[in-house]
């Protein structure tokens, strides 16, 4: 064979070779980018930690496990009951916060109410919200109308009512609840285009700006003559009192909603990249709290955080840090399930549902904003998170009931214990809102899986 013929026959191997080369890789970047439509990219990372929170990050359990697969961002095969017996009312219009516990059966929590008010409202179900609302508009009517109402600023309510009578079952008067009551009320009326529960609104509204401090701090004392400013209040606060302003007009509100909004922007220290508790006089309470994580994200936003010099990545990151919990949940029925959530505080060792549910919903809520902004990729990852934590709370639902916490009669470090029984009301509506995909700060159903 001549050299001529064996350098043909080469020069013929290497032209098949090549095209046998680039078909194979045009096919693999074919499937390259149909895969990467639909799954988002694993090489994502988030900003870093501050310092202070790097060490919790190390030794904290991973809140996806690291081996979870990961797919397509998409709602959960899973759909709100329309109506779960634990929202049965009673004739008085509100509804037992722990339906058949000993202790607590008799206890309707206004805070509880609130929830379920704009869980009826995220379902459009306007009669049974309305008819909640009016147990608070009855009581404030008959307060306004006595001589010691009349010269009261505004109207705040009790922390518990007996939801079979009506009667005062806890006297404490707090303002994250009336906050929230005022919340529901707003809502309705957005919603409805109906003025009925405007007046309860704008009273508990009155009284708010009534415990507003004007001193270095700024912010709302928990309760008239307290000396504790609760970040968690302070933005349920400025929250109402920003949207009443708008709904009324009344500038009196917008001062102490921006007064509330102050606070909260001091409270959050960039050492350990989350927001302190609050403060008791002049003394700060640097506890980490899930809670006011979460609410602070659903009422600021990614926008709003970055102009109060708050990075959201790192917030979600910390409080993932600071909050995930895998642990163990016993069913009524006997069943044990492995479920991953968040707990109350830093280190617990129990799962929040409610709290938990308030997580998947900022995660919604980042992942809708970044998905506005073009950053697909971002979007994806967030919306992933939902879905992934949702899919772990269905597992603790029994009857469309869930539990208030993985442990009972368990401190939750914030001055109560988590109650016996498998049914809590707020942890079911929250849980309901995650379903759904509802921000109750907001008046609109927002469907945050669209």
């Amino acid at each position: 064979m001549t050299e001529q013929v064996v350098a043909r026959i080469l020069l013929t191997l290497f032209f098949l070779l090549g095209r046998c080369l680039t078909t194979a890789l045009a096919a693999s970047l074919s499937d390259f980018r149909s895969t990467q439509s639909v799954i988002p990219s694993t090489s994502y990372n988030r900003p870093s930690l501050p310092a202070a929170a790097r060490a919790s990050v190390a030794t904290a359990k991973p809140a996806v496990p690291a081996n979870a697969a990961i797919t397509a961002s998409k709602k959960p095969a899973m759909t709100a009951s329309s109506a779960p017996a634990v929202f049965k009312q009673s004739s008085t219009g509100i509804i037992a916060s722990f339906p058949g516990s000993p202790e607590l059966g008799n206890y309707a929590y206004s805070y509880d109410q609130a929830i379920a008010a704009n869980y009826f409202l995220a379902n459009k179900n306007y009669s049974a919200a309305g008819k909640t609302l009016t147990f608070y508009e009855k009581i404030r009517k008959d307060w306004k109308s006595s001589s010691e109402g009349q010269n009261s600023p505004g109207v705040a309510f009790q922390k518990a009512f007996n939801p079979a009578n009506g009667t005062i079952s806890d006297p404490v008067i707090a303002t994250g609840p009336n906050a929230w009551l005022g919340i529901a009320a707003l809502n309705y009326t957005q919603a409805t285009k109906k003025n009925t529960y405007l007046s309860l609104a704008k009273d508990i509204g009155t009284y708010l700006v009534s415990l507003n401090q004007n001193d270095g701090y700024q912010g709302i004392v928990t309760a008239p003559g307290s000396s504790i400013r609760s970040t968690e209040e302070n933005i349920d606060t400025f929250a109402f009192l920003n949207r009443l302003a708008s709904a009324t007009g009344d500038s009196t509100y917008r001062t102490a909603a921006q007064d509330a909004y102050t606070f909260v922007k001091s409270m959050y220290n960039p050492a350990t990249g989350y927001f302190n508790a609050g403060i008791n006089g002049n003394t700060a309470d640097t506890r980490f709290a899930t809670d006011v994580q979460t609410m602070a994200i659903l009422t600021l936003g990614v926008d709003g955080l970055e102009e109060m010099g708050v990075d959201v990545e790192e917030l979600l990151a910390v409080t993932e840090a600071q909050g995930a919990v895998q642990t163990t949940y016993t069913k009524p029925d006997g069943a044990t399930v492995n479920v991953t959530g968040f707990g109350f505080q830093g280190g617990d060792n129990k799962i929040s549902v409610e709290w938990t549910a308030q997580m998947i919903v900022a995660y919604l809520a980042v992942s809708k904003e970044y998905a506005a902004d073009g950053n697909i990729e971002k979007a994806r990852y967030y919306k992933n998170q939902a879905t992934f934590y949702l899919t772990e709370l269905k597992k603790m639902s029994s009857d469309n009931a869930l539990p208030y916490a993985t442990a009972a009669n368990s401190p939750t470090g914030f001055g109560w214990d988590t109650p016996t029984g498998s049914v809590s009301l707020v942890a079911t509506a929250y849980y309901n809102l995650a379903v759904a995909g509802d921000n109750p700060f907001t008046p609109e159903s927002d469907n945050l899986w669209k």
